[in-house]
């Protein structure tokens, strides 16, 4: 884990400028933004994300996080995942943060709960 610390964290902060340009409508590409949030962010959301973006491809942009993040993704996820040819094995659990909310509710689906 502490080998992959310093990628996650420029991956971590990479999404949270890009969402923060979203909200500060300097990104200006019209695509919209999807969350997926949950508690630990280690399984279900990582896997909804994986399809999401499988099927999205560029169409719209889609970010994941977790109130409480787990320590690591759940590797019964990133097997089913691979099962059916989604390779989820890079990502690692988010917090959501204000930004990345504020960027869904600016471009995303209007009536965001």
């Amino acid at each position: 884990m502490a080998t992959f610390l310093p990628l996650m964290a420029e991956r971590f902060a990479r999404q949270r400028l890009k969402a923060l340009a979203r909200v500060e409508d300097k990104a200006g590409d019209g695509v919209p933004v999807v969350l997926f949030l949950c508690v630990h962010n280690a399984g279900r959301s990582q896997m909804a994300l994986g399809w999401f973006n499988h099927l999205a491809g560029d169409r719209a942009i889609a970010w994941s996080g977790g109130s409480e993040p787990g320590a690591e993704i759940n590797a019964a996820a990133v097997a089913a995942m691979a099962e059916v040819g989604i390779d989820i094995s890079e990502e690692f659990p988010k917090s959501w943060t204000e930004e990345i909310v504020r960027a869904a509710r600016r471009h995303g689906q209007h009536g965001l709960r």
